[in-house]
């Protein structure tokens, strides 16, 4: 009874990174990265509106140096591996 309800019993937690096989390890990792892209493709957005924000004619922020350009041309739509 005790080796039938050890086999069936398992955790319904993720695995740890170390329990990972390498192809689990490149699959989570491809997943995070394609969030973390996905997260600053948002906040460039956000940001390139703010910088464009003003109350009449008056900027309202500090001006603010970057890479300059257009939020659609610093994305990464056009990756071929994502």
């Amino acid at each position: 009874m005790d080796d039938e309800l050890q086999d069936t019993a398992k955790c319904s937690r993720e695995k740890y990174w170390e329990e990972l096989s390498d192809s689990e390890k490149i699959e989570r990792t491809r997943i995070e990265v394609k969030r973390l892209k996905s997260t600053i493709v948002r906040m460039t957005n956000i940001i390139y509106k703010l910088k464009k924000h003003s109350h009449n004619d008056k900027q309202i922020l500090v001006p603010m140096s970057d890479d300059g350009g257009e939020p659609e041309e610093r994305s990464f739509r056009n990756e071929k591996y994502f």
